[in-house]
């Protein structure tokens, strides 16, 4: 499992402008199933997503794919993630079921 975070390297206008093609594919994304959860930094520099691919070179072709890079106005930092502690046996139950390798502490407590 992968967090990935992106800054933006271009003024917000220029961003706004390429947002509806990048949310398409990061649409896209989430319905194959690449993408688990995420959302934008405040301040709004950027964003973040975690993936629950567990090979880099899937991570960097899916990030190759997001219109921010193609059009070079956005860069992505790649950070290795294990799952080890949750407070919450909903969010644990959802990673087990989704098959992610963890060290998840049974009966975590919400």
């Amino acid at each position: 499992m992968f967090f990935l975070v992106n800054t933006y390297t271009a003024p917000l206008e220029r961003i706004d402008e390429l947002l509806p093609e990048h949310r398409a594919w990061v649409e896209a994304a989430f319905e194959r199933g690449d993408l688990l959860f995420g959302g934008r930094r405040e301040p709004r520099t950027g964003g973040f997503v975690v993936t629950p691919h567990t090979d880099l070179d899937d991570v960097q072709k899916l990030l190759r794919g997001d219109p921010l890079v193609r059009h070079g106005v956005a860069e992505w930092q790649v950070h290795g993630l294990h799952l080890q502690l949750t407070g919450s046996t909903g969010l644990q139950a959802a990673f087990e079921a989704a098959g992610l390798p963890s060290d998840l502490v049974e009966g975590s407590k919400e």
